[in-house]
């Protein structure tokens, strides 16, 4: 078993009820504390019922509380703080910057472990073949969106993007059948992104999810899933690390199609820095 709470708990979040979720939010908060606590002390400090938390054991694969207890014990190890917990006063500036720049460093090398490149180069061959492609996502996911966008359009491949309702309709309206649709989210469950999936697969537009959750909605409504790989809490609103996993994926997936068709995509290149010429005395 994953001796990685963390990342262990992000593999089941979505399966989680509401209270399991706030369970185990509080747990990766206050890690240390919990490691000595009872069961009656874990149901008052959370408010639920000895019968949920022993459920929520159950439901992560354990007999018992006990049994999960344990297991936290042997995450020790492997639990140093690599979500950002502002309400640990006692640490400097210094500490957190040091903390935030492991986690991306981290981030970074779980991508690279974890990366399917078989699946890149299907989605590669996708885009080639797509008369235009498109990203959606909202708020720090949207930032990726916009990146993606900017760097596949640099190398002739027709891209666009949006975070809204009005905006994704008229990009959908616009697409073709065999057309590509990315919907980036996080935790996987944005209604939004959900939505423009759905609409994307229903005209024939093949639909791609990159988000961390398996399980989670879009995956439901997606084609292809590319997952991201990060150690951050699903209870982190920063978006620090998961926002690096979901820009590392995405790099990731245009150096596959840049190293695919090279030829193409230089003979592009040069025609933009053609182009750039005429702006140069503005």
């Amino acid at each position: 078993m994953n001796k990685d709470f963390i990342q262990f708990i992000t593999g089941k979040y979505t399966l989680l009820t509401d209270s399991e979720k706030m369970l185990s939010d509080y747990i990766i908060k206050n890690f240390e504390h919990v490691l000595t606590s009872s069961i009656h002390t874990l149901a008052k400090e959370t408010n639920v019922s000895i019968a949920t938390v022993v459920r929520f054991a159950q439901h992560l694969g354990f007999e018992g509380y006990k049994d999960f207890r344990l297991y936290l014990a042997q995450c020790v190890n492997n639990q140093e703080d690599f979500i950002l917990d502002f309400s640990k006063g006692e640490k400097s500036p210094e500490s957190q910057i040091s903390r935030m720049l492991s986690s991306c460093s981290d981030c970074l090398s779980l991508t690279q472990k974890n990366i399917d490149y078989s699946l890149l180069s299907e989605i590669s061959e996708n885009i080639h073949n797509a008369h235009k492609i498109a990203f959606f996502g909202v708020e720090t996911s949207y930032i990726v969106c916009q990146d993606a966008k900017i760097k596949f359009n640099r190398i002739g491949v027709l891209a666009d993007c949006a975070c809204e309702q009005s905006s994704a309709s008229a990009i959908l309206l616009n697409m073709k059948k065999g057309d590509v649709v990315f919907g980036i989210s996080h935790s996987g469950n944005n209604s939004f992104v959900e939505a423009v999936l759905k609409s994307a697969r229903s005209r024939g537009i093949k639909t791609i999810a990159v988000t961390t959750f398996k399980n989670s909605k879009i995956c439901s409504v997606a084609d292809r899933v590319l997952y991201t790989q990060t150690r951050e809490s699903p209870m982190h609103k920063t978006a620090l690390t998961s926002r690096i996993g979901q820009f590392a994926m995405m790099d990731s997936l245009f150096m596959m199609y840049l190293t695919s068709y090279y030829n193409d995509c230089t003979e592009k290149t040069q025609e933009l820095y053609e182009i750039r010429e005429y702006f140069k005395n503005i």
